[in-house]
């Protein structure tokens, strides 16, 4: 697990309806380190997708 990356996380602050600041920190974190991904935004929900591959059905992650 890296420490150091929760850590930058728990440091967001973004309460309920303005997720703005982590959204942005996580797409541009996945965006530089993971490679072949495809991000999507529902900035209505607050929402994040994230898919690597193609494949019929993906496992799902949610956080709150």
């Amino acid at each position: 697990m890296d420490f150091k990356l929760l850590k930058q996380l728990y440091k967001i602050h973004s309460k309920s309806g303005y997720e703005g600041k982590i959204i942005s920190f996580v797409c541009k974190w996945v965006d530089k380190n993971i490679q072949d991904v495809k991000i999507e935004l529902d900035w209505n929900t607050g929402n994040i997708y994230i898919t690597k591959g193609t494949a019929k059905t993906y496992p799902c992650m949610v956080a709150h």
